[in-house]
């Protein structure tokens, strides 16, 4: 029966909303209920931000902000005052000595603290802990904190933490030296209030945007852990067939029964020659991984089964360690290994002789008798064993080599044989161990002549013997042969009829004809787990995320296992498996404390982090890209007329600045139109400019400032220049060394065309574009360096790259001097260029051809739309967010239009949009995992759970069930953004019950996609179904219920079965909207309330002509194409 599992209340006292460098502190002891929401009110709005309430007894005042000390002070007893004659006493005397008695040894920091004061000279003190064991041996006595008192009373406090194995302390307070006061008259030292605390332990950093999460001890994340059928998820696992190769991983999603399913491939007999990763890291990130603190123990298990038709397989496990950013540092020992074997049904190995004589063996004497395989003659299968008698009246014959059985099993057999009419005399069944005989049944009477013959027989082995090979012999003349096939050997009282692994229904256990068989199994169905051999390893440093890895020791190819109930857990010893991950993950926002005579109280308010997403304003798409990438510096140069400092977004303390040359600056402007077509930001203009007049962008402040370069650089900006005079050149950009040679040179020529030049230790590296800038519409030029050569990008695509002729990784310096639209440094007044020029930006580093291309695509593209997926998009705005934490996106289903926000967009809106654009919908789970299930998500879903109370998973009584017409919808009027307008109607419900109309606008690039999307939205909802709001689940009274009620996730199917007959049918599906959990503590009593928002699941299938799984027509389907 199920047990009430351990639901760990949790909060990180440290690092910001998301940061990664944060620690858990269990806070669990002091919970006196909580309240968590996640979800929506119908599936027709958007999922809300999930919200926790969460009261904590604070008695202690532990967690009181700014509150020092917690728990009782152990002295009491000496709070009033005492004094002590120090007259003309020594150096390091003693002046208070005070016995604490029992002391916990739980490695928590204490506080002790006195009032000190003399009567006259000052006294220099200090204090001393004696720290003992139980028997009374000193383990630590050190100087601790030092003071001196005087004639002033004044608090002195000294913090120190207690040794293992502490069980008693005394605390001392010497009187250290005192020169001033001796040989001068009476000295009295006085103390009072004396205290002695446990450290306060949270005190330092309750503050709003910490982290609070509720979760079992299971630390894998849900989809990794739970059970169900969750196939249509993200991929939060990886297989492998190639072992010691990282990128021949490949991330899979669980199928089936919610299992992941691996098939091992034929690599060798190494450890993990096959397997699979529970979590991973991809891009720094962990998918799926456990979040671990260095130096801590683990435990680990998960539960496996054979496919239906694998054979064997031994399994082994390792922790695989990863850092903070997803670095891989280690993997643990391995465990021990678990023999995942199937039913024996047939324990010969080689028993039809298909392939050779194998595995068998020459019962007898050589002399006697020859063996050979033929395929002329058989009984199963293709082939036989001939035997043929050399000598006269010797006996001879064949053993099969069966798996081992051991003392008390009973090991039957049987074995065709066909014997010729004349030449044979007697014969005998044999059980061997090895060449030793242990039992001979004669075979009498003799078979049948010239047709196959069944002999059976049975034997037990006794005490101490093995029995490996079972067999037969005769006794014949010289020349005779017979025939012997189809040898099948069990554990039991009877041989069954011949089967192997080539037999319908049947599976070879391991490599074909040369191991035990038996008969498959429907995997379809549930099966027979087996749990793996628990794991044990200490985190090593550094490590910050973990992942049960799960593989072969090889030599297995071909056989398949699923792998389900992952649990890591704290510790030497793992709980009862529970669904791992969190029911809330979010962050607090307020930690407001009450107080009601003696007992206090912490309310906690937090939100997951859709409300820090919500709170995040985004730039216009381009700048959010361009600070995605990390620059050095990024000028917009969208600054007004008059501004003295040019913002930095990538870092406000480098600001530029328009410095005019000493000879005249031509005529700078400020907030000119913008130059990039989709960001409207203005952009500088310069003209009027003469070979030495003009004004340039100071991006290092005269060469005060230093932009640290390596051997890479990178410089982007975009113009619409006026061309320089036939023969003359212009300079775009131009930079200087820290040694104040050339660095970069940007220059344009008379044609249009970039010239850009590098100088390096062995040479300039310079390049001239093949394409020219349009002097009638704005360009997007960046130059890169790296390695030697000089390349050149004109709108998003590579335009030249120089060749110096050999590869360097030469120190192109740091950035002293640099200038756009003009060379300009010290004494330096050239080339000064006319045109408006806007969005520059520098990196210490090549920019990759993809971030080029992004750059140009999402500021201009030439006017064309910038397309892509919607599940690319989710990502790029995540990152243009900032956001850091961890997620988990359903596959791509369609192509978005490109970004259209402007700059202070909220990050939240702009996420729901790009959701909802391809008919999906985004949320954060439980894990405080940013979550996109795709349209596809509730296409034919399995039912994940059934509630019944047949099945020991009741569900409240009074259930409501109604025909709503408020959420009917007969009248959509879509439209595609920049395309196809329409409305739908279904007049006979507009008849029936009025017109209620709803309007959509998708921003994606296909017509008919939109009206796919409008058709699915009038069928589903144009007349009334049964609906049933929610379902309230009292998971205290029924523990079975905690695996759902921790497991269930929002867009969930679930069967609502057994219903009364009040109900309209015995059983229906619905998916799960939101979860809303209500627990209370009552002393050791726990009562657990989980209610879950509920939609139909009818008319929720798109159907789809000739698809496997949504070709069914049915109640839950509806047409849309």
């Amino acid at each position: 029966m199920a047990t009430i599992p351990k639901v760990t209340v949790e909060a990180a006292f440290d690092g910001g909303p998301f940061s990664s460098s944060y620690s858990w502190t269990d806070v669990s002891d002091y919970v006196k209920g909580f309240q968590v929401k996640r979800g929506r009110n119908t599936e027709l709005d958007r999922i809300e931000a999930g919200t926790l309430s969460l009261s904590l007894d604070n008695s202690d005042g532990r967690f009181t902000p700014g509150k020092q000390k917690a728990g009782r002070n152990l002295l009491t007893a000496f709070s009033g005052v005492y004094t002590f004659d120090m007259t003309d006493r020594n150096n390091n005397t003693v002046m208070s000595q005070i016995a604490l008695g029992a002391v916990d040894d739980d490695g928590q920091r204490r506080v002790m603290s006195r009032t000190v004061y003399t009567n006259g000279m000052p006294v220099s003190c200090y204090f001393a802990v004696k720290w003992m064991d139980a028997g009374g041996a000193t383990l630590q006595f050190l100087t601790g904190t030092r003071f001196v008192a005087d004639t002033s009373p004044a608090v002195y406090t000294h913090e120190e933490t207690p040794p293992a194995g502490t069980a008693t302390a005394t605390l001392y307070i010497y009187a250290d030296t005192y020169p001033e006061g001796k040989g001068t008259g009476p000295l009295i030292v006085s103390a009072e209030r004396a205290e002695w605390f446990k450290a306060q332990p949270y005190y330092p950093n309750v503050v709003p945007r910490r982290r609070v999460r509720v979760r079992t001890a299971n630390l894998a994340p849900k989809d990794v852990s739970t059970g169900g059928d969750i196939s249509r998820t993200s991929a939060f696992f990886s297989t492998s067939h190639t072992p010691g190769t990282s990128n021949a991983w490949v991330p899979v999603a669980k199928s089936g029964a919610g299992a992941v399913k691996i098939t091992t491939g034929n690599n060798g007999t190494g450890d993990y020659a096959s397997g699979v990763r529970c979590g991973y890291a991809s891009g720094g990130s962990p998918v799926g991984l456990a979040r671990v603190s260095a130096g801590s123990t683990y435990t680990a298990s998960g539960c496996v089964r054979l496919a239906g038709t694998s054979r064997d397989v031994n399994l082994i496990s390792t922790f695989r360690w990863y850092d903070a950013d997803g670095g891989f540092i280690q993997q643990s020992a391995n465990s021990a290994p678990l023999a995942l074997m199937g039913t024996r049904g047939n324990l010969a190995l080689n028993p039809g002789l298909e392939t050779g004589l194998g595995d068998t063996q020459l019962y007898g004497s050589a002399i006697n008798l020859t063996r050979a395989r033929v395929t002329t003659d058989f009984y199963a299968g293709t082939a036989c064993v001939e035997h043929t008698h050399i000598t006269e009246g010797g006996s001879a014959g064949t053993t099969w080599t069966i798996e081992p059985v051991t003392t008390g099993q009973k090991v039957a057999f049987g074995v065709w044989v066909k014997i010729p009419a004349s030449g044979i005399t007697a014969g005998q069944l044999a059980w061997r161990s090895g060449t030793t005989t242990l039992k001979i049944n004669p075979i009498s009477p003799l078979p049948a002549p010239d047709t196959w013959v069944r002999l059976t027989g049975t034997y037990t082995a006794t005490a101490g013997q093995t029995i490996d090979r079972v067999g037969l012999s005769f006794v014949g003349a010289n020349g005779t042969k017979w025939y012997a096939d189809a040898c099948h050997a069990v554990i039991g009282d009877v041989a069954p009829d011949y089967k192997d692994g080539a037999s319908s229904g049947w599976r070879w256990t391991g490599a074909a004809n040369a191991s035990a068989s038996g008969p498959a199994v429907d995997d379809t169905l549930p099966g027979a787990w087996e749990a793996l051999p628990p794991l044990t390893a200490v985190a090593p440093a550094n490590a910050v995320w973990a992942g049960l890895s799960v593989g072969s020791q090889g030599g297995d190819y071909g056989a398949a296992f699923y792998l389900d109930e992952i649990q890591i857990e704290a510790g030497n010893t793992l709980s009862e498996w529970n669904p791992g991950g969190s029911i809330f993950h979010g962050y607090i926002e307020k930690w407001p404390v009450t107080s009601e005579g003696l007992t206090a109280t912490v309310d906690v308010s937090a939100v997951d982090g859709f409300s820090v997403l919500s709170n995040t304003d985004i730039r216009a798409a381009l700048q959010s890209q361009v600070l995605t990438t990390n620059p050095l510096g990024y000028w917009t140069l969208g600054d007004p007329v008059g501004a003295a400092r040019l913002e930095n977004l990538a870092n406000d303390l480098y600001p530029a600045r328009l410095v005019p040359s000493k000879y005249g600056g031509g005529t700078p402007l400020l907030g000119a139109e913008s130059i990039v077509r989709k960001d409207a930001t203005t952009c500088y203009s310069l003209a009027n400019v003469a070979s030495d007049q003009g004004t340039v962008v100071d991006i290092c402040d005269n060469g005060g400032r230093i932009y640290p370069l390596d051997s890479q650089l990178s410089v982007a900006f975009w113009c619409q220049p006026v061309y320089p005079p036939s023969g003359l050149t212009s300079t775009m950009f131009r930079s200087w060394a820290d040694n104040g040679t050339d660095g970069l040179k940007v220059q344009l020529n008379s044609s249009g065309k970039i010239i850009a030049s590098m100088r390096f230790g062995e040479g300039i590296s310079s390049a001239t574009s093949n394409a020219a800038l349009s002097s009638s519409k704005p360009s997007f030029v960046v130059v890169t360096v790296k390695d030697g050569y000089t390349s050149i990008w004109i709108n998003g695509s590579l335009d030249i790259k120089s060749d110096l002729g050999s590869v360097m990784n030469a120190d192109v310096r740091d950035m002293r001097w640099a200038s756009l639209a003009g060379a300009q440094a010290g004494s330096i007044y050239a080339e000064y260029a006319n045109g408006r020029y806007g969005h520059l930006a520098l990196w210490n580093r090549q920019l990759s051809s993809s971030e080029v291309s992004s750059f140009w695509k999402l500021g201009d593209y030439g006017g064309a739309v910038f397309s892509e997926d919607e599940k690319t998009r989710i990502e790029r705005i995540s990152n243009m967010a900032n956001y850091q934490g961890e997620t988990a996106f359903d596959a791509a289903k369609s192509a978005v239009q490109g970004p259209d926000w402007s700059s202070g967009a909220s990050a939240l809106e702009e996420l729901q949009r790009a959701a909802e654009d391809a008919s999906g919908y985004i949320f954060m789970d439980g894990d405080g995992r940013l979550t996109y299930h795709n349209r596809d998500r509730r296409q034919g879903a399995v039912v994940r759970y059934v509630l019944s109370d047949s099945l020991g998973l009741p569900y409240e009584p009074g259930l409501q069930f109604e025909m709503d017409e408020d959420r009917i919808i007969n009248e959509i009027a879509y439209k595609r953004t920049n395309g196809i307008e329409g409305v739908l109607k279904d007049p006979a419900s507009i008849s029936a019950y009025g017109r209620k109309s709803k309007a959509i606008e998708l921003r994606v690039t296909s017509d008919s996609e939109v009206q796919d999307a409008a058709y699915a939205l009038l069928n589903h909802y144009s007349n009334p179904v049964v609906r049933c709001d929610s379902v309230t689940l009292k998971a205290t009274a029924s523990p079975d219920l905690f695996l759902l009620v921790l497991g269930v996730e929002i867009g969930d199917r679930i069967t609502l079965s057994d219903l009364p007959s009040q109900a309209p049918e015995s059983a229906l599906d619905y998916y799960v909207e939101a979860v809303a959990t209500d627990v209370s503590v009552d002393g050791g009593t726990l009562d657990w309330d989980t209610t879950l928002s509920l939609s139909p699941a009818e008319n929720s299938d798109v159907w789809v002509l000739e698809d496997p799984t949504l070709g069914r027509l049915d109640r839950t389907s509806v047409l849309a194409y």
